[in-house]
């Protein structure tokens, strides 16, 4: 079958669909419901712009430190407490994934 053909078979397809199944509209299923906004929302959101533009415009920038100059060092300290996690005399063809136990037997 070609793309053409299918194309035409789905849209008979389609087209017996529409006339035999009557699907209802999304709005008689499930009804808009209606947002009411009431005017104290309105005032409550403009005190908080308020509050927050007042904080952010009046902010003094000699009060607040910036940190320019960051140093960071670290150390890597060998103990003998600690195993390190890999060995230095480990090659790289020699890792096996924790999942390699499962096909294991397949490869026998």
């Amino acid at each position: 079958m070609s793309d053409g053909d299918l194309k035409e078979l789905f849209g008979v397809l389609r087209q017996q669909d529409e006339t035999q199944y009557q699907v209802p509209e999304f709005e008689t299923v499930v009804p808009k419901k209606k947002t009411i906004f009431r005017p104290w929302m309105y005032a409550a959101a403009a005190v908080a712009a308020v509050l927050l533009g007042w904080f952010t415009l009046f902010q003094n920038p000699a009060e607040t430190e910036a940190i320019e100059d960051f140093d960071l060092s670290l150390e890597i300290i060998e103990s003998e407490e600690t195993d390190p996690l890999l060995a230095d005399n480990q090659d790289m063809y020699d890792w096996e994934a924790a999942t390699d136990i499962l096909i294991k037997d397949f490869d026998e």
